[in-house]
Protein backbone atom coordinates (compact mmCIF):
# COMPACT_ATOMS: atom_id res chain seq x y z
CA UNK A 1 0.00 0.00 0.00
CA UNK A 2 2.01 2.77 1.46
CA UNK A 3 5.94 2.51 1.20
CA UNK A 4 7.52 4.22 3.53
CA UNK A 5 11.25 4.09 2.55
CA UNK A 6 12.86 3.50 -0.32
CA UNK A 7 15.63 1.68 0.09
CA UNK A 8 19.33 1.43 -2.03
CA UNK A 9 20.90 -1.50 -3.00
CA UNK A 10 23.62 -0.45 -0.99
CA UNK A 11 21.48 -0.70 2.38
CA UNK A 12 20.18 -4.07 1.35
CA UNK A 13 24.06 -5.32 0.85
CA UNK A 14 24.78 -3.90 4.22
CA UNK A 15 22.45 -5.46 6.19
CA UNK A 16 23.03 -8.66 4.61
CA UNK A 17 26.70 -8.43 5.30
CA UNK A 18 26.06 -8.10 8.95
CA UNK A 19 23.43 -10.73 9.05
CA UNK A 20 25.41 -13.36 7.83
CA UNK A 21 28.72 -12.19 9.89
CA UNK A 22 30.94 -10.44 6.82
CA UNK A 23 30.24 -7.37 8.64
CA UNK A 24 30.06 -5.29 12.16
CA UNK A 25 27.00 -4.58 13.29
CA UNK A 26 26.36 -0.67 14.90
CA UNK A 27 24.20 -1.94 17.68
CA UNK A 28 24.20 -5.47 19.43
CA UNK A 29 21.24 -5.50 21.81
CA UNK A 30 22.37 -8.93 23.77
CA UNK A 31 20.50 -12.04 26.01
CA UNK A 32 16.81 -10.37 26.21
CA UNK A 33 13.67 -12.14 25.99
CA UNK A 34 11.89 -10.77 22.58
CA UNK A 35 8.39 -10.63 22.22
CA UNK A 36 7.87 -12.50 18.52
CA UNK A 37 4.28 -10.45 17.75
CA UNK A 38 4.33 -12.84 14.19
CA UNK A 39 4.37 -16.06 15.87
CA UNK A 40 3.32 -15.14 19.38
CA UNK A 41 6.18 -16.73 21.19
CA UNK A 42 8.60 -15.06 23.40
CA UNK A 43 12.27 -16.32 22.53
CA UNK A 44 15.56 -15.49 24.22
CA UNK A 45 17.90 -14.21 21.53
CA UNK A 46 19.68 -11.46 20.63
CA UNK A 47 19.28 -8.36 17.74
CA UNK A 48 21.95 -6.79 15.74
CA UNK A 49 21.22 -3.44 13.97
CA UNK A 50 22.85 -1.87 11.09
CA UNK A 51 22.15 1.87 10.72
CA UNK A 52 18.21 2.45 11.25
CA UNK A 53 17.42 -1.11 10.75
CA UNK A 54 17.62 -4.71 12.29
CA UNK A 55 19.61 -6.93 10.49
CA UNK A 56 19.32 -9.88 12.41
CA UNK A 57 17.44 -11.57 15.57
CA UNK A 58 18.99 -14.66 16.97
CA UNK A 59 21.92 -16.13 19.09
CA UNK A 60 24.57 -15.73 16.29
CA UNK A 61 26.91 -13.01 17.59
CA UNK A 62 29.70 -13.29 14.90
CA UNK A 63 28.68 -10.02 13.66
CA UNK A 64 30.41 -8.26 16.93
CA UNK A 65 33.68 -6.62 16.84
CA UNK A 66 35.43 -3.67 19.40
CA UNK A 67 33.44 -1.44 16.93
CA UNK A 68 30.25 -2.70 17.94
CA UNK A 69 28.23 -0.85 21.09
CA UNK A 70 27.03 -4.04 22.84
CA UNK A 71 23.76 -3.46 25.25
CA UNK A 72 23.18 -6.63 27.21
CA UNK A 73 19.59 -5.98 28.65
CA UNK A 74 20.06 -8.94 30.76
CA UNK A 75 17.35 -10.82 30.42
CA UNK A 76 14.57 -7.89 30.19
CA UNK A 77 11.87 -8.21 27.54
CA UNK A 78 12.96 -6.16 23.78
CA UNK A 79 9.16 -5.49 22.40
CA UNK A 80 8.41 -3.23 19.03
CA UNK A 81 7.58 0.38 19.29
CA UNK A 82 4.57 1.03 20.18
CA UNK A 83 2.21 2.86 17.15
CA UNK A 84 -0.70 4.42 18.03
CA UNK A 85 -3.59 4.18 15.13
CA UNK A 86 -5.28 7.24 16.08
CA UNK A 87 -3.54 9.98 17.87
CA UNK A 88 -3.95 13.48 18.37
CA UNK A 89 -0.94 15.74 18.70
CA UNK A 90 -2.87 19.21 18.87
CA UNK A 91 -4.75 18.90 21.90
CA UNK A 92 -3.50 22.03 23.52
CA UNK A 93 0.06 20.53 23.27
CA UNK A 94 1.58 20.91 20.32
CA UNK A 95 3.09 17.85 18.41
CA UNK A 96 6.63 18.52 19.14
CA UNK A 97 6.27 18.46 22.73
CA UNK A 98 3.78 15.72 21.86
CA UNK A 99 6.51 13.84 20.55
CA UNK A 100 9.45 14.19 22.79
CA UNK A 101 6.73 12.85 25.25
CA UNK A 102 5.33 10.36 23.95
CA UNK A 103 8.49 8.51 22.49
CA UNK A 104 9.73 8.16 26.36
CA UNK A 105 7.10 5.58 26.64
CA UNK A 106 8.01 3.56 23.86
CA UNK A 107 5.53 4.69 21.23
CA UNK A 108 8.00 5.09 18.39
CA UNK A 109 5.23 5.63 15.67
CA UNK A 110 1.74 7.57 15.50
CA UNK A 111 -0.83 8.36 12.95
CA UNK A 112 -1.85 11.95 14.46
CA UNK A 113 -5.25 12.47 12.59
CA UNK A 114 -4.36 16.21 13.19
CA UNK A 115 -7.82 17.90 11.29
CA UNK A 116 -7.58 20.22 14.29
CA UNK A 117 -3.88 21.90 13.58
CA UNK A 118 -4.87 21.95 9.87
CA UNK A 119 -7.24 24.10 10.72
CA UNK A 120 -6.31 26.57 12.58
CA UNK A 121 -3.10 26.92 11.00
CA UNK A 122 -4.28 26.21 7.35
CA UNK A 123 -2.09 24.85 4.73
CA UNK A 124 1.05 26.57 4.56
CA UNK A 125 1.14 26.11 8.48
CA UNK A 126 0.41 22.43 8.08
CA UNK A 127 2.39 21.65 5.70
CA UNK A 128 5.38 23.20 7.61
CA UNK A 129 4.58 21.13 10.33
CA UNK A 130 4.86 17.88 8.81
CA UNK A 131 8.45 19.49 7.41
CA UNK A 132 9.58 20.27 10.86
CA UNK A 133 8.26 16.73 11.79
CA UNK A 134 10.81 14.43 9.61
CA UNK A 135 13.24 15.84 13.07
CA UNK A 136 11.05 14.27 15.31
CA UNK A 137 12.46 11.33 17.38
CA UNK A 138 9.60 8.65 16.36
CA UNK A 139 7.78 8.43 13.03
CA UNK A 140 4.93 11.29 12.69
CA UNK A 141 2.21 10.13 10.20
CA UNK A 142 -0.74 12.07 9.36
CA UNK A 143 -4.16 12.34 8.48
CA UNK A 144 -5.15 14.37 5.42
CA UNK A 145 -8.60 16.57 6.10
CA UNK A 146 -11.62 16.34 4.02
CA UNK A 147 -14.15 17.77 5.64
CA UNK A 148 -13.24 20.77 7.07
CA UNK A 149 -15.75 22.19 8.41
CA UNK A 150 -18.13 19.18 8.39
CA UNK A 151 -21.16 21.11 6.77
CA UNK A 152 -19.51 23.57 4.39
CA UNK A 153 -22.20 26.32 3.80
CA UNK A 154 -23.31 25.72 7.18
CA UNK A 155 -20.15 26.11 9.10
CA UNK A 156 -18.06 28.10 6.40
CA UNK A 157 -16.27 27.91 2.62
CA UNK A 158 -14.30 24.18 2.62
CA UNK A 159 -10.79 25.02 3.77
CA UNK A 160 -9.20 22.23 2.11
CA UNK A 161 -11.09 21.77 -1.66
CA UNK A 162 -9.93 18.84 -3.98
CA UNK A 163 -6.67 20.58 -5.61
CA UNK A 164 -5.35 21.20 -2.10
CA UNK A 165 -6.04 17.43 -1.08
CA UNK A 166 -4.27 15.47 -3.86
CA UNK A 167 -1.15 17.74 -3.09
CA UNK A 168 -1.19 16.63 0.73
CA UNK A 169 -2.00 13.52 -0.59
CA UNK A 170 1.02 12.66 -2.27
CA UNK A 171 3.46 13.17 0.72
CA UNK A 172 4.45 10.14 2.57
CA UNK A 173 4.03 11.11 5.44
CA UNK A 174 -0.09 10.86 4.49
CA UNK A 175 -1.36 7.68 5.48
CA UNK A 176 -5.28 8.41 5.30
CA UNK A 177 -8.03 10.97 4.84
CA UNK A 178 -8.91 12.01 8.55
CA UNK A 179 -11.57 10.99 10.08
CA UNK A 180 -14.98 11.70 8.40
CA UNK A 181 -16.98 13.10 11.22
CA UNK A 182 -20.27 14.12 8.51
CA UNK A 183 -21.20 10.26 7.88
CA UNK A 184 -24.59 11.37 7.01
CA UNK A 185 -23.23 12.90 3.86
CA UNK A 186 -21.63 9.53 2.77
CA UNK A 187 -24.87 7.85 3.23
CA UNK A 188 -26.36 10.69 1.15
CA UNK A 189 -23.98 10.32 -1.74
CA UNK A 190 -22.49 13.57 -0.86
CA UNK A 191 -20.35 13.46 -4.53
CA UNK A 192 -17.75 16.55 -3.29
CA UNK A 193 -16.67 14.56 -0.38
CA UNK A 194 -17.11 10.85 -2.43
CA UNK A 195 -14.29 12.32 -4.89
CA UNK A 196 -12.07 13.35 -2.57
CA UNK A 197 -12.35 9.64 -0.71
CA UNK A 198 -12.16 8.30 -4.17
CA UNK A 199 -8.93 10.11 -4.44
CA UNK A 200 -7.49 8.67 -1.43
CA UNK A 201 -8.37 5.23 -2.20
CA UNK A 202 -7.39 5.69 -5.74
CA UNK A 203 -3.90 6.30 -4.68
CA UNK A 204 -3.53 3.90 -1.42
CA UNK A 205 -4.35 5.77 0.87
CA UNK A 206 -6.54 4.69 4.30
CA UNK A 207 -10.05 6.75 5.21
CA UNK A 208 -10.48 6.83 8.99
CA UNK A 209 -14.13 6.57 10.00
CA UNK A 210 -15.96 8.61 12.45
CA UNK A 211 -19.40 6.01 12.83
CA UNK A 212 -20.70 6.65 16.59
CA UNK A 213 -24.84 5.88 15.94
CA UNK A 214 -24.78 4.55 13.01
CA UNK A 215 -26.93 2.03 12.74
CA UNK A 216 -26.09 -1.31 10.90
CA UNK A 217 -27.50 -0.60 7.90
CA UNK A 218 -26.49 2.88 7.87
CA UNK A 219 -22.73 1.09 8.34
CA UNK A 220 -23.15 -0.72 5.09
CA UNK A 221 -23.66 2.56 2.94
CA UNK A 222 -20.69 4.33 4.90
CA UNK A 223 -18.21 1.58 4.40
CA UNK A 224 -19.34 1.48 0.47
CA UNK A 225 -18.25 4.80 0.05
CA UNK A 226 -15.23 4.05 1.16
CA UNK A 227 -14.17 4.52 5.15
CA UNK A 228 -11.52 1.86 6.29
CA UNK A 229 -11.48 2.20 10.08
CA UNK A 230 -13.27 3.53 12.68
CA UNK A 231 -12.67 4.18 16.58
CA UNK A 232 -15.62 4.98 17.72
CA UNK A 233 -16.99 1.49 18.98
CA UNK A 234 -19.31 2.34 22.74
CA UNK A 235 -20.43 -0.87 22.95
CA UNK A 236 -19.19 -4.64 22.13
CA UNK A 237 -21.44 -5.14 19.73
CA UNK A 238 -20.45 -1.78 18.07
CA UNK A 239 -16.96 -3.47 17.78
CA UNK A 240 -18.58 -7.12 15.90
CA UNK A 241 -21.03 -5.20 13.75
CA UNK A 242 -17.77 -3.41 12.25
CA UNK A 243 -15.45 -6.31 11.99
CA UNK A 244 -18.59 -8.98 10.52
CA UNK A 245 -18.51 -5.58 7.46
CA UNK A 246 -14.77 -5.40 6.98
CA UNK A 247 -13.47 -2.53 8.71
CA UNK A 248 -10.31 -2.09 11.13
CA UNK A 249 -11.75 -1.10 14.61
CA UNK A 250 -9.48 0.68 17.06
CA UNK A 251 -10.73 0.18 20.71
CA UNK A 252 -10.41 3.48 22.01
CA UNK A 253 -9.07 4.07 25.47
CA UNK A 254 -7.85 8.09 26.01
CA UNK A 255 -8.96 11.41 27.63
CA UNK A 256 -12.67 11.75 25.24
CA UNK A 257 -13.55 8.11 26.12
CA UNK A 258 -12.32 5.23 27.96
CA UNK A 259 -13.92 2.17 26.63
CA UNK A 260 -11.33 -0.46 26.82
CA UNK A 261 -13.28 -2.61 29.70
CA UNK A 262 -16.27 -3.23 28.06
CA UNK A 263 -15.49 -3.29 24.55
CA UNK A 264 -12.68 -6.12 25.38
CA UNK A 265 -15.53 -8.20 25.96
CA UNK A 266 -16.01 -8.55 22.53
CA UNK A 267 -12.48 -10.46 22.10
CA UNK A 268 -13.20 -13.21 24.70
CA UNK A 269 -16.80 -13.62 24.46
CA UNK A 270 -16.71 -14.44 20.28
CA UNK A 271 -14.15 -16.94 20.10
CA UNK A 272 -14.11 -17.08 16.10
CA UNK A 273 -12.96 -13.65 16.07
CA UNK A 274 -9.80 -12.93 14.88
CA UNK A 275 -8.09 -9.80 16.70
CA UNK A 276 -5.61 -8.72 13.31
CA UNK A 277 -8.03 -6.53 12.22
CA UNK A 278 -8.49 -4.68 16.22
CA UNK A 279 -6.47 -2.19 17.05
CA UNK A 280 -5.60 -0.17 20.33
CA UNK A 281 -5.76 3.65 19.94
CA UNK A 282 -5.86 6.87 22.17
CA UNK A 283 -7.98 8.99 19.80
CA UNK A 284 -6.26 11.73 22.12
CA UNK A 285 -4.74 11.77 25.69
CA UNK A 286 -4.57 15.36 27.39
CA UNK A 287 -1.56 16.83 28.88
CA UNK A 288 -2.52 15.62 32.92
CA UNK A 289 -3.73 12.26 31.93
CA UNK A 290 -0.60 11.66 30.09
CA UNK A 291 1.10 13.01 33.30
CA UNK A 292 -0.77 10.89 35.56
CA UNK A 293 -1.12 7.40 33.65
CA UNK A 294 1.35 7.13 30.44
CA UNK A 295 0.51 6.52 27.13
CA UNK A 296 0.32 3.35 24.70
CA UNK A 297 1.96 1.44 27.55
CA UNK A 298 -0.89 2.44 29.96
CA UNK A 299 -3.13 1.06 27.65
CA UNK A 300 -1.37 -2.15 26.90
CA UNK A 301 -1.53 -2.92 30.90
CA UNK A 302 -5.21 -1.83 30.82
CA UNK A 303 -6.21 -4.43 28.23
CA UNK A 304 -4.18 -7.16 29.83
CA UNK A 305 -6.38 -6.04 33.32
CA UNK A 306 -9.65 -5.98 31.25
CA UNK A 307 -8.26 -10.19 30.08
CA UNK A 308 -6.61 -9.96 26.83
CA UNK A 309 -2.80 -11.99 26.49
CA UNK A 310 -0.02 -9.83 26.80
CA UNK A 311 1.41 -10.50 23.56
CA UNK A 312 -2.08 -10.29 21.97
CA UNK A 313 -2.21 -6.27 23.65
CA UNK A 314 1.28 -6.05 22.42
CA UNK A 315 0.35 -7.02 18.85
CA UNK A 316 -2.57 -4.76 18.51
CA UNK A 317 -0.55 -2.03 18.97
CA UNK A 318 2.37 -3.00 17.10
CA UNK A 319 1.90 -5.39 14.16
CA UNK A 320 -1.64 -4.52 13.22
CA UNK A 321 -1.50 -0.85 12.94
CA UNK A 322 1.54 -1.52 10.72
CA UNK A 323 0.09 -3.91 8.89
CA UNK A 324 -3.34 -1.76 8.22
CA UNK A 325 -1.40 1.10 7.05
CA UNK A 326 0.29 -1.08 4.95
CA UNK A 327 3.82 -0.22 6.75
CA UNK A 328 4.50 -4.11 8.05
CA UNK A 329 7.43 -4.64 6.04
CA UNK A 330 9.24 -1.45 7.80
CA UNK A 331 6.96 -1.67 11.11
CA UNK A 332 5.39 -3.64 13.54
CA UNK A 333 7.69 -6.09 14.82
CA UNK A 334 11.02 -7.06 15.79
CA UNK A 335 12.76 -8.80 12.92
CA UNK A 336 15.33 -8.74 10.07
CA UNK A 337 14.77 -5.31 7.78
CA UNK A 338 12.46 -3.56 10.06
CA UNK A 339 13.55 0.10 11.29
CA UNK A 340 14.84 -1.00 15.17
CA UNK A 341 12.12 0.36 17.04
CA UNK A 342 12.70 -1.57 20.33
CA UNK A 343 11.58 -0.98 23.93
CA UNK A 344 13.42 -2.68 26.65
CA UNK A 345 11.33 -3.24 29.52
CA UNK A 346 10.87 -5.53 32.70
CA UNK A 347 7.33 -6.58 32.78
CA UNK A 348 5.39 -7.21 29.72
CA UNK A 349 1.88 -6.06 32.13
CA UNK A 350 3.39 -2.63 33.17
CA UNK A 351 5.55 -2.20 29.62
CA UNK A 352 6.97 1.27 30.56
CA UNK A 353 10.62 0.64 28.88
CA UNK A 354 13.60 1.58 30.61
CA UNK A 355 15.16 1.99 27.30
CA UNK A 356 14.09 3.09 23.60
CA UNK A 357 15.52 2.60 20.42
CA UNK A 358 13.98 4.24 17.50
CA UNK A 359 15.84 3.76 13.96
CA UNK A 360 18.18 2.51 15.47
CA UNK A 361 19.65 5.00 17.92
CA UNK A 362 18.61 5.83 21.59
CA UNK A 363 16.49 7.98 22.26
CA UNK A 364 15.02 7.74 25.69
CA UNK A 365 16.29 6.04 28.96
CA UNK A 366 14.53 5.56 32.21
CA UNK A 367 11.99 8.03 31.12
CA UNK A 368 14.34 10.80 30.08
CA UNK A 369 15.00 12.08 26.13
CA UNK A 370 18.49 11.34 25.10
CA UNK A 371 18.22 13.73 22.28
CA UNK A 372 18.17 17.22 20.86
CA UNK A 373 14.24 18.48 21.52
CA UNK A 374 12.28 18.61 18.57
CA UNK A 375 12.21 22.50 16.93
CA UNK A 376 8.87 24.02 18.18
CA UNK A 377 5.99 24.92 15.39
CA UNK A 378 6.03 28.57 14.73
CA UNK A 379 4.31 31.07 17.25
CA UNK A 380 1.04 32.59 15.15
CA UNK A 381 -2.19 31.61 13.37
CA UNK A 382 -0.99 30.42 9.88
CA UNK A 383 -3.41 31.34 7.30
CA UNK A 384 -6.04 32.22 9.99
CA UNK A 385 -5.50 35.41 11.30
CA UNK A 386 -8.00 36.75 13.83
CA UNK A 387 -9.27 39.85 11.49
CA UNK A 388 -12.73 40.90 13.56
CA UNK A 389 -12.35 44.92 13.69
CA UNK A 390 -14.01 46.94 16.36
CA UNK A 391 -15.28 44.91 19.45
CA UNK A 392 -17.31 46.13 21.61
CA UNK A 393 -20.96 44.73 24.10
CA UNK A 394 -22.90 45.05 20.67
CA UNK A 395 -21.21 42.24 19.37
CA UNK A 396 -23.20 39.91 21.45
CA UNK A 397 -26.45 41.77 21.37
CA UNK A 398 -28.88 38.94 20.46
CA UNK A 399 -31.54 41.06 18.31
CA UNK A 400 -35.68 40.35 18.50
CA UNK A 401 -38.49 42.60 17.28
CA UNK A 402 -40.60 40.58 19.88
CA UNK A 403 -41.86 42.44 23.26
CA UNK A 404 -42.05 40.78 26.92
CA UNK A 405 -41.22 37.00 26.68
CA UNK A 406 -40.05 34.97 24.13
CA UNK A 407 -39.94 31.20 23.78
CA UNK A 408 -36.02 30.19 22.94
CA UNK A 409 -34.60 26.61 22.12
CA UNK A 410 -31.68 26.16 24.21
CA UNK A 411 -28.30 24.19 24.05
CA UNK A 412 -28.21 22.22 27.37
CA UNK A 413 -24.97 20.12 28.66
CA UNK A 414 -26.00 16.48 29.01
CA UNK A 415 -21.73 14.81 29.78
CA UNK A 416 -18.62 15.82 28.43
CA UNK A 417 -19.94 15.70 25.09
CA UNK A 418 -23.61 15.23 24.52
CA UNK A 419 -25.99 18.11 24.76
CA UNK A 420 -29.80 18.22 24.68
CA UNK A 421 -32.35 20.73 23.51
CA UNK A 422 -34.31 22.68 25.90
CA UNK A 423 -36.83 25.23 25.61
CA UNK A 424 -37.04 28.39 27.73
CA UNK A 425 -39.19 31.51 28.16
CA UNK A 426 -36.34 34.62 27.77
CA UNK A 427 -36.94 38.03 28.25
CA UNK A 428 -36.51 40.35 25.50
CA UNK A 429 -35.39 44.38 26.70
CA UNK A 430 -34.50 47.16 23.96
CA UNK A 431 -35.28 44.42 21.41
CA UNK A 432 -32.15 42.12 22.41
CA UNK A 433 -32.93 38.68 24.16
CA UNK A 434 -31.27 38.73 27.91
CA UNK A 435 -29.40 35.71 29.64
CA UNK A 436 -30.62 34.73 32.66
CA UNK A 437 -27.38 33.68 34.80
CA UNK A 438 -29.71 33.22 37.60
CA UNK A 439 -31.39 30.59 36.23
CA UNK A 440 -28.14 29.16 34.78
CA UNK A 441 -28.84 30.66 30.95
CA UNK A 442 -26.08 32.32 29.09
CA UNK A 443 -25.49 33.26 25.93
CA UNK A 444 -23.17 31.63 23.31
CA UNK A 445 -21.87 33.23 20.56
CA UNK A 446 -19.61 32.11 17.84
CA UNK A 447 -18.11 33.91 15.26
CA UNK A 448 -15.36 33.46 12.39
CA UNK A 449 -12.15 34.34 12.87
CA UNK A 450 -12.87 36.90 10.05
CA UNK A 451 -15.44 38.52 11.35
CA UNK A 452 -18.04 37.31 8.47
CA UNK A 453 -20.32 34.88 10.10
CA UNK A 454 -21.71 35.05 13.57
CA UNK A 455 -23.98 32.39 14.90
CA UNK A 456 -26.13 33.29 18.97
CA UNK A 457 -27.57 30.98 21.29
CA UNK A 458 -28.09 30.25 24.64
CA UNK A 459 -26.47 27.41 26.92
CA UNK A 460 -27.39 25.94 29.91
CA UNK A 461 -25.40 23.18 32.25
CA UNK A 462 -21.85 25.41 32.36
CA UNK A 463 -21.84 27.91 35.51
CA UNK A 464 -24.14 30.58 36.60
CA UNK A 465 -21.61 32.56 37.63
CA UNK A 466 -19.62 33.50 34.88
CA UNK A 467 -19.28 36.71 33.33
CA UNK A 468 -17.14 36.20 29.79
CA UNK A 469 -15.17 33.59 28.63
CA UNK A 470 -13.67 33.30 25.39
CA UNK A 471 -11.83 30.47 23.34
CA UNK A 472 -9.69 30.32 20.13
CA UNK A 473 -10.70 26.46 20.65
CA UNK A 474 -13.86 25.28 19.00
CA UNK A 475 -13.49 22.28 17.42
CA UNK A 476 -13.18 21.45 14.66
CA UNK A 477 -12.76 24.69 12.90
CA UNK A 478 -11.72 26.62 15.44
CA UNK A 479 -13.31 29.70 15.20
CA UNK A 480 -14.18 32.25 18.67
CA UNK A 481 -16.37 30.92 21.43
CA UNK A 482 -17.45 33.53 23.71
CA UNK A 483 -19.48 32.54 26.73
CA UNK A 484 -21.63 34.60 29.56
CA UNK A 485 -24.08 36.62 31.00
CA UNK A 486 -22.41 39.70 31.06
CA UNK A 487 -21.82 41.68 27.52
CA UNK A 488 -18.78 43.84 28.87
CA UNK A 489 -17.35 40.46 29.98
CA UNK A 490 -17.71 39.02 27.10
CA UNK A 491 -16.50 41.34 25.13
CA UNK A 492 -13.10 41.89 27.46
CA UNK A 493 -12.55 37.73 27.10
CA UNK A 494 -12.53 38.18 23.55
CA UNK A 495 -10.32 41.23 23.21
CA UNK A 496 -7.67 39.46 25.36
CA UNK A 497 -8.06 36.67 22.74
CA UNK A 498 -7.12 38.36 20.01
CA UNK A 499 -4.08 39.92 21.63
CA UNK A 500 -2.56 37.27 22.95
CA UNK A 501 -3.08 35.54 19.20
CA UNK A 502 -5.32 32.68 20.93
CA UNK A 503 -6.23 31.18 24.17
CA UNK A 504 -8.99 31.16 26.67
CA UNK A 505 -9.62 33.80 28.46
CA UNK A 506 -12.06 33.84 31.86
CA UNK A 507 -13.40 37.71 32.89
CA UNK A 508 -15.95 38.64 35.13
CA UNK A 509 -16.73 41.91 36.80
CA UNK A 510 -14.31 43.60 34.17
CA UNK A 511 -11.03 41.94 35.58
CA UNK A 512 -9.43 39.20 33.78
CA UNK A 513 -9.04 36.50 36.52
CA UNK A 514 -7.28 33.87 34.22
CA UNK A 515 -5.77 33.11 31.07
CA UNK A 516 -3.79 30.12 28.67
CA UNK A 517 -2.63 31.48 26.00
CA UNK A 518 -2.17 29.57 23.01
CA UNK A 519 -0.56 31.28 20.42
CA UNK A 520 0.51 28.17 17.76
CA UNK A 521 -2.35 28.44 15.56
CA UNK A 522 -4.69 29.91 18.61
CA UNK A 523 -5.02 26.33 19.73
CA UNK A 524 -1.76 24.89 21.07
CA UNK A 525 0.93 26.02 23.58
CA UNK A 526 4.67 26.27 23.12
CA UNK A 527 5.26 24.94 26.94
CA UNK A 528 6.52 20.89 27.44
CA UNK A 529 3.71 18.91 28.22
CA UNK A 530 4.96 18.86 32.11
CA UNK A 531 3.82 22.23 32.93
CA UNK A 532 1.18 22.97 29.96
CA UNK A 533 -0.53 19.99 32.56
CA UNK A 534 0.03 22.40 35.39
CA UNK A 535 -1.25 25.15 33.54
CA UNK A 536 -4.67 23.42 32.37
CA UNK A 537 -5.18 22.25 36.11
CA UNK A 538 -4.90 25.70 37.52
CA UNK A 539 -7.16 26.57 34.23
CA UNK A 540 -9.83 24.45 35.56
CA UNK A 541 -9.55 25.25 39.16
CA UNK A 542 -10.82 28.63 37.78
CA UNK A 543 -13.34 27.12 35.94
CA UNK A 544 -15.18 25.59 39.43
CA UNK A 545 -14.78 29.33 41.20
CA UNK A 546 -16.60 30.52 38.49
CA UNK A 547 -19.45 28.19 38.80
CA UNK A 548 -18.70 25.22 35.75
CA UNK A 549 -18.75 21.95 37.87
CA UNK A 550 -18.24 19.66 34.34
CA UNK A 551 -15.25 17.31 34.22
CA UNK A 552 -13.66 18.96 31.45
CA UNK A 553 -14.95 22.24 30.79
CA UNK A 554 -12.01 23.13 28.30
CA UNK A 555 -13.07 20.26 26.01
CA UNK A 556 -17.13 20.04 26.64
CA UNK A 557 -16.47 24.20 25.55
CA UNK A 558 -14.47 23.07 22.82
CA UNK A 559 -17.05 20.40 21.90
CA UNK A 560 -19.85 22.57 21.72
CA UNK A 561 -19.08 23.50 17.75
CA UNK A 562 -19.12 19.95 16.94
CA UNK A 563 -21.32 19.37 14.33
CA UNK A 564 -21.00 15.80 14.20
CA UNK A 565 -22.11 14.48 17.70
CA UNK A 566 -25.97 14.97 19.21
CA UNK A 567 -27.98 17.29 19.99
CA UNK A 568 -27.31 21.16 19.42
CA UNK A 569 -24.51 22.84 18.66
CA UNK A 570 -23.42 26.06 17.70
CA UNK A 571 -22.26 27.01 14.30
CA UNK A 572 -21.74 30.40 12.31
CA UNK A 573 -24.90 30.24 10.99
CA UNK A 574 -26.74 29.75 14.76
CA UNK A 575 -27.91 27.43 16.80
CA UNK A 576 -28.24 24.00 14.67
CA UNK A 577 -30.15 20.47 15.29
CA UNK A 578 -27.93 17.60 14.05
CA UNK A 579 -30.93 15.37 14.07
CA UNK A 580 -32.73 17.05 12.15
CA UNK A 581 -29.55 18.61 10.22
CA UNK A 582 -31.00 22.45 10.45
CA UNK A 583 -30.62 25.67 11.86
CA UNK A 584 -33.26 26.30 14.50
CA UNK A 585 -32.45 29.85 15.95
Amino acid sequence: MVQMSKRSVVETKRLIDVASGRRAADYYIANGRIVNVYSGEVIEGNVAISGERIAYVGPSDTMVDSGTMVVDVGGDYLIPGFFDPHAHADLLFNPASFSDQVVVTGTTAVFADNHDLANSLGLKGLRRVLRDSKSYPLKFFTGVPAVSPPFPGLEGEDFYPLRDLCGLLEGEAALAISEITPFVRLVRGDRRLLSKITLARNVGKRVEGHTVGASYDKLNAIIDGGITSCHESIKPEDVLNRVRLGLYVMLRHGSIRSDLQSLSKTLKECQGMSSNRVMLATDGVFAEDFISHGYMDYLVSEAIKYGIEPIEAIRMVTLNPAAYFGLDWDLGGIAPSRFADISVVKDLRRPTPRLVIERGRIVAREGELTVDPSPLPAIGLGDRPFTLGKIDESLFRVSSRRKGKLRVPMIHIVDKTVTERRDIQLTVREGAIQADPSRDVLKIILIQRDGKRKGCGFLSGFGERIGGIASSIAHDTHNLMIIGGDDRDMATALDRVIRIKGGIVLVRGGRIIHELPLPIGGIMSPLPMRELAREVEKLKRVFRDFGCLLEDPIWTMGFLSFTSIVELRITPSGVYDVKRGKVIF
